[in-house]
């Protein structure tokens, strides 16, 4: 006798089980090495039969009508209870020191209303950005171009001391003063 081994009695033994598991394709035929096999096929004919009568019993009118009225005396029925409900859990909440439904969706609505403010500014703010920088530009451009002037060999004694007090020279060579020496107010030297 030739001994197997166990990789044979395994690979033996993994084909009779996907026999086994895997239905026949012949039908209804039952695989004979399947011992629920018959089961299987009773089950699976019993669950169409099932299916096709269930189909035509919720097409059908009556059912319609049956769960209509059904649907309706719940609903009916339901509405004292879910007055009760939602005003208990109003009564519980304000207890907890809790916010209720209502209360929240009040704060959403004022808290979409300030976002939609702010969207409404952002958008103003830029059209008036965007103004303020077109009607700079078409006055700049309207200037002459100053001419560069020559840098003097000394200052005068005034504009010196215009710069020491902290005052700063502006484009037409006067001294302006900043904020800090007079208050805000601008004077020209």
């Amino acid at each position: 006798m030739a001994r197997t081994t166990m990789s044979e009695m395994s690979d033996t033994t993994r084909k009779v089980r996907r026999f086994v598991s895997q239905p026949t394709d012949k039908g209804n035929a039952v695989n004979p090495f399947d011992p629920l096999g018959f089961w299987r096929t009773t089950q699976d004919s019993a669950l169409d039969t099932w299916s096709k009568a269930m189909v035509e019993l919720v097409n059908s009118e009556p059912y319609s009508e049956a769960t209509a009225r059904l649907l309706d005396s719940y609903l009916s029925m339901s509405i004292p209870m879910r007055k009760l409900l939602a005003q208990t859990m109003e009564q519980t909440l304000s207890q907890f020191n809790m916010p209720t439904r209502t209360e929240v969706i009040s704060l959403a609505e004022r808290l979409t209303n300030i976002e939609m403010r702010l969207d409404d500014m952002d958008a103003r703010m830029d059209d008036i950005l965007r103004l303020l920088k077109a009607s700079a530009q078409p006055s700049a451009a309207a200037k002459p171009a100053a001419k560069p002037a020559a840098k003097p060999a000394a200052r005068s004694t005034r504009s010196a001391a215009a710069n020491a007090s902290g005052a700063t020279t502006g484009a037409s060579g006067g001294a302006r003063r900043t904020r800090g020496t007079s208050g805000g107010a601008k004077s020209r030297a």
